[in-house]
């Protein structure tokens, strides 16, 4: 389920970025999104390992690079609160 997607959904952005469409950052954002939820649905129901998820989304989602002002913006917050848990509240 998750390569037949993935590869209509690549094959998207690469006409995107070969045409200089003027959506193709807003469509890599989205891509990349619908990536993370299709593999994460995959380790839910038993399809694909953590491992495997974690190498699928570090190859087909490259990290945003934040602008000078979130940056800051995050630096400021980690100073004022110091690390967070995700599991924050939940589980231990």
């Amino acid at each position: 389920m998750i390569g037949a997607d993935t590869n209509a959904m690549v094959i998207q952005l690469e006409w995107m970025q070969s045409t200089g469409s003027a959506d193709f950052d807003e469509m890599r954002e989205a891509t990349a999104s619908m990536i993370r939820a299709l593999a994460n649905l995959q380790v839910k129901m038993g399809g694909m390992t953590h491992a495997d998820r974690r190498e699928l989304v570090d190859k087909l989602c490259p990290k945003k690079e934040l602008s000078e002002g979130e940056r800051l913006h995050l630096e400021r917050d980690l100073k004022r609160n110091g690390p967070v848990s995700r599991l924050k509240g939940g589980r231990s």
